[in-house]
């Protein structure tokens, strides 16, 4: 299995995503703090999942967080296949659109619309997340295969 510290990781997620004297969408930032915090607690406990993703509705995870590394779960080349194939979370839909009288319809409405999207911000962050260790240490794995390769 393939590992990298969680600091070298997300300084290349915080330079990548987060530009100097630019402002960031607080969206980007809330999903991916909350992505990263899902596979912590996907990792941490495979029984107690977290509580804001429900656990079917989740795919399998990339990678996983032991103490303070990344470490994917599988073979880099099956873990990249496996990633380019894996369709985003779908967009859900809007539900029914019609209001009736009783106010309290639309605001279950309202809540159950705000937990439908962070659920979707949570998964794109644990998706973007999982994406940035697997290039980083896929990256890292073909400059092993080539320097190997290079001197025989």
């Amino acid at each position: 299995m393939s590992k990298e510290k969680m600091d070298v990781i997300l300084k290349v997620v915080v330079k990548h995503f987060f530009i100097e004297k630019e402002v960031t969408s607080t969206l980007v930032m809330d999903s991916l703090y909350s992505g990263l915090k899902a596979l912590e607690g996907q990792s941490k406990c495979k029984k107690g999942r977290t509580k804001v993703l429900d656990p079917d509705e989740m795919p399998a995870p990339i990678v996983s967080v032991d103490k303070d590394m990344f470490v994917l779960v599988d073979d880099v080349l099956l873990l990249l296949e496996r990633a380019a194939l894996e369709p985003l979370p779908p967009k859900d839909e809007k539900g029914p659109q019609n209001r009736t009288k009783d106010g309290n319809s639309g605001e279950d409405f309202n809540k159950d619309s705000i937990e439908r999207d962070e659920r979707r911000l949570t998964e794109l962050g644990r998706r973007t997340v999982e994406i940035f260790v697997l290039a980083h240490i896929f990256r890292y794995f073909l400059v092993q295969e080539f320097s190997g390769s290079f001197f025989l």
